[in-house]
């Protein structure tokens, strides 16, 4: 039984008191939870600017490249098409939709390149692209302004 004696008898000032087993384990858990969530903040996501002056800004968010066009899925997808022949890139999958697209392409070394396009409202399509298994930011970025480039 732990009682004042027993707890100044294992050495602990006055005012200290033993954590039970279950205090320790949630004290450890809020612990956990909060330094995994400090780890995805900090290396899963980051803003691009793609602009000297930082007005228009990219997210890259493990390891994919996301952007929003102001025009439909439809119009950015052919647009990507375009972009990944220009780019020696070997299409390998097309599947384009009245409101989506996917696009699958492979680089040199047989890195695969995927791109989905999702139109967000009449006028507004996001795209997501994921260069290499890991991602590789410089190179989805190239790919992004070359599709940029074709749907102006």
């Amino acid at each position: 039984m732990h009682n004042r004696e027993s707890v100044h008898s294992r050495g602990l000032p006055p005012g200290r008191a033993v954590l039970s087993f279950a205090a320790m384990k949630k004290h450890f858990r809020l612990s956990a939870l909060a330094i995994l969530a400090l780890v995805a903040a900090l290396a899963g996501c980051r803003s691009v600017a793609l602009d000297p002056t930082g007005d228009t800004v990219a997210v890259y968010k493990f390891g994919e490249f996301q952007m929003v066009f102001n025009s439909t899925a439809p119009l950015v997808a052919e647009a990507a098409k375009a972009a990944i022949a220009e780019a020696d890139l070997m299409l390998t999958k097309s599947e384009i939709n009245k409101f989506d697209a996917t696009l699958i392409a492979r680089a040199t070394g047989d890195q695969k390149v995927k791109i989905k396009i999702e139109e967000v409202n009449r006028q507004q399509t996001i795209i997501r692209i994921r260069y290499g298994e890991g991602g590789n930011l410089n190179k989805s970025r190239r790919l992004y302004e070359l599709i940029d480039s074709k749907v102006k």
